[in-house]
This record gives structure tokens, C-alpha cells and sequence, in this order.
């Protein structure tokens, strides 16, 4: 719908922001329905696009996830907390030394960098090296601890 002016345009979209806001609920019910009545024919589409637009959802999720890495750098940090040691890709490990997580990981639980971005009191960054280390010598788990502690 073209607009003479951009006044016009504005008020328009308040309009709709408002309608939208007082009638959520049935708005919310009518796309329930459709969704219901239209589910087969919704995810058909869903896949023909998914396919036809795969190297541009490849490059959006690339995106994304260069975001969230840089995100957790600036929430966590990059330098390794045991060796001070700058990793090309940080391995975010739980403090508690049970878990860890890379960003080449599943993307549930506490395997998503949104988990990780949340919680990020929990979470320290390690290089490889150190990262190995601390699996290998489980044994050395509270030395660990209290040097970062």
C-alpha cells in the first residue's frame, strides 16, 4: 500500500502495532488454526525453501554463529584461564569441571552458545592443550579449581 507521505505511513503502523497488541489472543488463535488446517502444506513449503535457499541459510547460520563467538569473547573472554594462552577457537568450560562446550557442539542443553551466553558466570575459556589436560589428569581436578578459584 503506497503512502502520500511518511506521516501517513507512521500512523498506519501504530495503528496496526496497537490492533495487534489489543487482539493478541485472537490472533494468536486464528494463526493456531491455520497453522492446524494448513500443517502439511506449511511444511512442504518449509523444505522447498529450506532447499532452494540452502547456501544462503549455510552463510545466515555462519553468521550466526560468528556473532555468538563474539559475544562469548566479550562476556568470557578468549584467553585461556589456566596458561593465559589466546586459542583460535575457545573451548568454554564449565566451571565445575564436568562438562565443557565447544561452538561446534549440538545446539542443545548446555551445548547452545545462548546456554553459555546466559550462564556465563559458570563458564571459563580454554585453549586445546589446557582443555586435554584437564581430562587427561582427572586427577589434578582440585588443583584446577583452586587455581582459578
Amino acid at each position: 500500500m503506497p503512502y502520500d507521505n511518511e506521516k501517513d505511513r507512521l500512523r498506519r503502523l501504530n495503528y496496526q502495532r496497537n490492533y495487534n497488541r489489543e487482539h493478541k489472543e485472537e490472533l494468536s488463535q486464528k494463526h493456531r488454526e491455520y497453522y492446524q488446517k494448513n500443517r502439511e502444506k506449511i511444511l512442504e513449503q518449509c523444505v522447498k525453501y529450506h532447499q532452494k535457499n540452502k547456501a544462503k541459510r549455510n552463510e545466515q547460520t555462519r553468521e550466526w554463529k560468528r556473532k555468538l563467538r563474539e559475544q562469548l569473547k566479550l562476556e568470557i573472554g578468549s584467553i585461556c584461564a589456566i596458561c593465559s594462552e589466546i586459542p583460535k577457537i575457545p573451548i568454554y568450560h564449565k566451571k565445575d569441571f564436568k562438562s565443557h562446550i565447544g561452538l561446534k557442539s549440538e545446539h542443545s542443553g548446555e551445548s547452545n552458545p545462548k546456554y553459555i551466553l546466559d550462564n556465563s558466570k559458570d563458564f571459563i575459556p580454554l585453549c586445546r592443550n589446557c582443555h586435554k589436560t584437564i581430562h587427561r589428569f582427572k586427577r589434578y581436578q582440585k588443583e584446577f579449581e583452586r587455581l582459578l578459584n
